[in-house]
């Protein structure tokens, strides 16, 4: 079973998804996705996922792993808590670090705000794109300085391929509102752009950065400078608890790093991927 008993300090969406009826769905969904993770999945996991503000991110890893089982991904058993959250059985071993990145501090200006809701339905006003893509940025270069401390310590190999996995299910309910023109992950890794209307033809604006309010910028192009090279690809997913599907792969791409030093190869992933 993946949901536990009561705990001091626990994380309120995990507890509400728990005892409240009216998402039994979802918790039902939950278990499904647990069944199929729990063989593969270290110890403390469903300990972590319990905890306050932990809930989301160990559910992210959760449908991540479940969902490239299910495409027929073949996901090696963790056997220890340290290293990348999930490791891929290939020849080199394929390391993915999952991240669901939250909204921000509420001391920055940069802070995703809440998408409004009115009668059940979101709010029409200009989304906060901007916001949002800082926070998938910000993910990013986190999980980058991960991988080097991973390199460091010897829990990566030099030839082994490293994968980031990022879910914006914690960046309120915008998911993929902000897939447009192109899928938001797009956007941090090929610097793409809104999308220009012309009598030659529409076409996506390259943005290589991104405006903070202090006005200095942060890179949106990572795949394109070599200092990222050791990121061999980007998984994205605008999936959310309370909206997922039972088969969560069918809302993931995978990125490639053209200019990756440890590629990915062909057919390890059965997910819609881009090169």
């Amino acid at each position: 079973m993946f949901f536990r008993p009561y705990q001091q300090q626990e994380d309120h969406l995990y507890a509400q998804l728990r005892d409240d009826q009216k998402y039994s769905k979802a918790k039902d969904q939950i278990e499904y996705f647990w069944s199929i993770y729990a063989p593969y999945a270290d110890n403390p996991f469903i300990i972590q996922a319990q905890k306050q503000n932990q809930f989301k991110q160990r559910w992210w890893e959760l449908i991540l792993a479940a969902g490239l089982i299910k495409s027929g991904t073949s996901v090696c058993k963790k056997t220890t808590p340290e290293g990348p959250d999930i490791m891929v059985d290939s020849n080199p071993t394929i390391f993915i670090e999952a991240i669901a990145p939250t909204r921000g501090s509420c001391m920055s200006k940069d802070q995703l705000p809440e998408l409004e809701f009115r009668k059940n339905k979101p709010i029409v006003k200009d989304l906060p794109k901007r916001q949002f893509l800082l926070r998938l940025t910000s993910a990013f270069r986190e999980k980058f300085k991960k991988y080097e401390l991973y390199r460091k310590n010897g829990l990566i190999g030099c030839n082994d391929p490293y994968i980031i996995a990022i879910s914006s299910c914690d960046l309120s309910d915008y998911g993929d509102l902000m897939d447009f023109p192109v899928s938001a992950a797009f956007s941090i890794v090929a610097g793409a752009g809104d999308l220009v209307l012309s009598e030659n033809g529409n076409f996506v604006q390259y943005q290589p950065t991104i405006s903070k309010s202090n006005l200095s910028s942060v890179e949106a192009n990572s795949f394109l400078n070599l200092q990222y090279s050791g990121v061999s690809g980007v998984i994205y997913s605008s999936s959310n608890v309370l909206n997922c599907p039972n088969c969560p792969q069918e809302n993931f791409i995978l990125f490639r790093n053209p200019n990756a030093q440890n590629k990915i190869p062909d057919g390890i992933f059965k997910i819609e991927t881009w090169d």
